[in-house]
């Protein structure tokens, strides 16, 4: 396993109001016809540079300036959708999972919804009437050769039977587990390609939860190939259950494993894991919005092995009194106070081709705040940060000028848009351009 420590490194929340999922478009300062102005203007010239295969940008293009984003609503009804994605599969289709544990799909090119479910586990998803609840299904992760093997994973809270034996890690904790939170895999339908077919679980893994909340979510494939997953730190104010710097459990980590060296097995951990035999234990890059607890917000890089120093630190600033005593820590490549937002919301490095400007840009935002927020690395590995300003009134008849609801998560489509989830008193889906 790929473990990093820290209290949550999660991008995605959950919450009972509806939700909007958002395509974001970019825009020219003029604010001209998208597709026909400012596409034509922004363009590159080679069209090798653009998403998915971007790896540079050619120097002698520069890119637009300022840069401005609008949002192109696709859906504005759906129950708390906390994830949208693509399969890779050359399909056009989006899919958008809500926590109550459904699953709907839709066209990007037709720019029409499935009547049907992609996916329903209404049945063994566990989510409350709580306002905040941050329990329910939370995310899927298609695999890398997901069009020849049909294979996805998902991540889901489920009610834990009280008589199940309790792990040999959790006996010395005085904490009661209700629930758990379980990472499988399940096969799409050979038939029938846009349904699940939910009898072929396989459950790969399972964490007791101790509290309601920080239950992370986060999941997808790396450039390695393989499978990382985010798990919070279990909930309470400030760690209480000291689960993010126990290297005996998986609360506060982040983990990398295997899916497809041995399939008699539900994972195997990759050779280089950093904890492998210790108790317990370009592209590619990996950017993780760790939540704060009380001040400040983070942005972090995963690095094998690395200790983020929850909950000694917050941010770059001391939390308890643990903080210097802990060994070795990896500080946050972006840090910020609750001035600019509350909530950081992970996001996506933009690869499209609307707006070379953005290219190799870190999109990010906060859910408190709804502040859309960009992250660049230099040629010394060195961040900076700004805010991506909206367009307001230069966007287009049809497009959205401001940021609704709090922001959940980032993803993309086939097409190398960004999308976005927001809770909103109306619930929609939104796609970035």
């Amino acid at each position: 396993m790929y473990e990093s420590r820290s209290k949550a490194l999660k991008t995605m929340a959950s919450s009972r109001i509806d939700l909007t999922t958002y395509r974001v478009k970019l825009l020219a300062r003029n604010g001209q016809d998208v597709k026909t102005s400012f596409c034509t203007r922004t363009a590159p010239k080679n069209s090798s540079v653009c998403y998915p295969d971007v790896t540079s940008l050619p120097t002698d293009e520069a890119p637009p300036n300022p840069r401005c984003v609008c949002f192109e609503p696709t859906n504005r009804w759906l129950s708390m959708p906390v994830w949208a994605g693509h399969a890779g599969d050359g399909s056009g289709r989006l899919f958008v999972v809500e926590q109550r544990g459904k699953v709907s799909i839709y066209n990007t090119r037709t720019r029409t919804w499935k009547n049907k479910l992609f996916m329903d586990i209404r049945s063994e998803v566990l989510i409350s009437l709580e306002k905040g609840d941050e329990k329910g299904l939370l995310s899927l992760a298609f695999h890398p050769n997901y069009t020849n093997n049909r294979r996805l994973f998902l991540f889901y809270a489920l009610s834990r039977d009280p008589s199940e034996p309790l792990p040999e890690e959790y006996q010395s904790r005085s904490f009661t587990y209700t629930f758990k939170v379980r990472v499988s895999e399940m096969l799409v339908r050979e038939d029938n390609p846009d349904a699940v077919d939910v009898s072929t679980e396989k459950i790969l893994l399972e964490v007791l939860q101790p509290f309601q909340w920080h239950n992370g979510g986060a999941m997808f494939f790396g450039t390695d190939s393989y499978l990382y997953i985010s798990f919070g730190d279990g909930g309470g104010g400030g760690d209480p259950f000291m689960g993010a710097q126990d290297n005996t459990l998986l609360h506060g980590t982040v983990i990398r494993i295997d899916v497809d060296s041995n399939t008699s097995v539900p994972y195997t951990i990759p050779p280089d894991n950093p904890f492998v035999g210790q108790p317990g234990a370009g592209r590619g890059r990996i950017l993780c919005g760790d939540v704060g607890q009380e001040k400040y917000e983070e942005m972090d890089v995963l690095e094998p092995g690395a200790n983020y120093g929850w909950p000694a630190r917050e941010g770059n600033n001391c939390y308890n009194d643990q903080c210097g005593q802990i060994g070795p820590e990896v500080y946050p490549a972006f840090s910020y106070n609750h001035t600019l937002g509350k909530s950081v919301t992970g996001g996506v490095f933009y690869r499209g081709c609307e707006n070379k400007g953005l290219n190799g840009t870190h999109v990010f935002g906060d859910y408190k705040t709804r502040v859309l927020l960009t992250m660049d690395e230099d040629e010394d590995g060195n961040w900076t940060s700004g805010e991506l300003p909206l367009c307001l009134d230069r966007c287009p008849n049809g497009l959205e000028k401001y940021v609704h609801g709090g922001i959940m998560s980032f993803g993309e489509d086939e097409q190398g848009y960004k999308t976005y989830t927001a809770l909103g008193l109306g619930s929609a889906s939104y796609r970035r351009r």
